[in-house]
């Protein structure tokens, strides 16, 4: 209710800067008719709620070209009931903590907490929270020039797959003008964007020059798409890693989250500027985006989580006290920056390449192993870069077991090869048999995967090739050779044998028997030469086989059930 000296003061005030043609008034405002002779004029308005802002009072203009204004008791703003804001902001603290340790550990593969509790919080935590401290300190400030008091944002936790969905506005006072709204909106999104993009890219970057030895992220956002900017202006020139560094993550995660705040969505960034430009009308947009965010929750169901805070706090943006301002080119040029980038950011490109951005060549995708003889086993592979784009390719190995990738270069240009070296540690392998793996490589979203095998085998002293175990021997190619398998010991189940061909990939070679010949070609995996063979105690089988290509080195394996063994490692070179 309005008080005597209130009402006073009112029409002392108003009549300073206006020249006053009527007046209305009721136990809770009073309204003035004025002739208004500068109608889109801010000083003036402003001047006014400064000089009535002492007496608690405060205006607001309920005609379009300024003539009306309205004075009535500023409104009371209780403390929040159970101080839900601090509660929110620390569950987000808690969330975007948890998910970067996760992230950290899964990415390095390190064991130790305190390792990857320093690296989280310096690689992802900070970066999170400076991209948001900074967004909230720029409205700080454009608060403190409007001479408005800064609220403290709602924080929206994700405990699903970022930690953060971002904030929402919660403004205590209303805006002056709707240049204010502009700014107040509009700054903050475009330094979120600068921010999150430097980490980005520093992050990709990071990437180039110290890779990951065995990414195993596992996220829910580990397909999603990059923003449009950073493949157009940066695809070409930074090299594309299936999974993230920590650093360009946490960049990532700011670019979806600030083009998120940029949607035109009740108090959001981009619903206060929808609400500068467009008035009342802007609650249209605000039923778009709303109705967009739970499409896209069905895909990634914390994008449910701001909906359900939005819509608690309503789709309709704040008007300003003063709508007869009207907006400045610089005002319109920053609303129009801040929608961009929510088109940017919030509508990305697919960020992986075509199927045929990549091809695996495994030299070999099978090695024989024998026990006892050392704890590392090697592959050798090439991947082609088919793609327009550089690329650093990142692996995994499925089951997890400890290996090192190894190349002379970080990334791979368009239309070159890179030879890897894969070398896997396989001190865990407790006894003799066949060991499956799967490994991936990735690029962007697209991924390749080829099928390991190794054979651990134990050296049979009653087997042999031609009376040794192992056998070494130097074949010319295009020579019939021979070689035999004897059994000099082993009886009953033992006497079963399984003999494999293990070569480099395209290697062909011709196995002579007395019914047929076979010309076989390798295509990565090893073949069946006999299937499987009876072999009684003090018998021999003998193999004649021609070697038609060149080759570096050519495995015979011979072995049983419980994987004892003899071998013939054959090299191309004169007999």
């Amino acid at each position: 209710m309005l008080k005597e000296e209130q009402k006073a003061a009112a029409r002392n005030a108003v009549a300073h800067f206006y020249r006053v043609t009527d007046e209305n008034s009721d136990n809770d405002s009073i309204t003035f008719k004025v002739d208004n002779t500068e109608p889109f004029s801010e000083n003036k308005f402003n001047a006014l709620l400064k000089t009535i802002s002492g007496q608690g009072l405060v205006a607001f203009t309920s005609e379009k070209d300024g003539s009306e204004i309205v004075i009535l008791p500023k409104a009371s703003h209780e403390r929040d009931r159970f101080n839900y804001r601090l509660i929110l902001f620390i569950l987000t603290f808690i969330a975007i903590f948890y998910f970067g340790y996760e992230y950290v550990r899964s990415y390095y593969g390190n064991t130790s907490f305190l390792w990857n509790l320093e690296n989280s919080a310096l690689f992802y935590v900070l970066p999170v929270w400076t991209i948001l401290i900074s967004k909230e300190f720029s409205k700080f400030i454009i608060m403190n020039r409007n001479r408005q008091s800064y609220s403290f944002p709602i924080f929206i936790p994700d405990p699903i797959g970022m930690g953060t969905m971002g904030l929402i506005n919660t403004n205590s006072n209303s805006f002056t003008s709707k240049r204010s709204m502009i700014a107040f909106s509009g700054i903050p999104i475009l330094v979120g964007f600068a921010i999150s993009a430097i980490f980005l890219v520093a992050g990709s970057l990071q990437t180039i020059i110290s890779p990951p030895g065995n990414p195993v992220v596992s996220s829910v956002l580990g397909g999603s798409g990059f923003p449009v900017v950073f493949q157009v202006l940066i695809y070409r020139f930074i090299p594309s890693n299936g999974i993230l560094d920590p650093l360009a993550f946490a960049g990532w995660v700011g670019l979806i989250v600030n083009s998120f705040s940029a949607l035109p969505l009740g108090y959001m960034d981009g619903g206060i500027l929808a609400s500068a430009l467009l008035g009342k009308k802007a609650v249209v947009l605000s039923y778009i985006s709303i109705l967009a965010i739970i499409l896209l929750g069905i895909a990634y169901p914390a994008w449910i989580v701001l909906a359900v805070f939005v819509l608690l706090f309503g789709l309709r943006g704040p008007e300003p006290l003063n709508n007869a301002s009207i907006l400045g080119k610089n005002s319109r040029a920053i609303a129009a920056v801040g929608f961009a980038i929510l088109m940017i950011g919030l509508v990305p490109l697919p960020y992986h390449a075509p199927d045929t951005q990549f091809h695996i060549d495994m030299v070999q995708n099978q090695v024989v192993i024998i026990n006892g003889t050392g704890n590392i086993t090697s592959f050798n592979m090439s991947i082609t870069n088919m793609g327009s784009s550089v690329i650093s390719p990142a692996f995994q190995v499925s089951p997890s077991i400890p290996f090192k990738a190894e190349s002379m270069k970080k990334s791979i240009s368009p239309g070159t090869s890179m030879e890897y070296g894969l070398d896997f540690n396989i001190s865990s392998f407790r006894k003799d048999g066949i060991y499956d793996y799967n490994l991936s490589a990735t690029s962007g979203t697209y991924r390749q995967t080829v099928q390991l095998e190794m054979i651990m085998v134990n050296i049979s002293q009653p087997l042999s090739f031609d009376t040794s175990n192992p056998l070494h021997e130097n074949v010319t190619v295009g020579n019939i050779f021979h070689i035999q398998f004897t059994n000099t010991g082993l009886t009953g189940n033992n006497s079963t044998f399984t003999i494999l061909s293990i070569g480099e990939k395209n290697f062909s070679y011709t196995l002579y028997t007395d019914s047929m010949q076979a010309n076989i070609t390798f295509r990565g995996m090893a073949q069946l030469t006999l299937g499987q063979i009876a072999l009684s105690e003090g018998k021999s089988y003998t193999l004649d086989l021609e070697a038609r290509t060149n080759f570096t080195t050519w495995t015979i394996v011979g072995y049983n059930d419980n994987f004892q063994a003899a071998i013939a490692i054959l090299r191309e070179g004169k007999s």
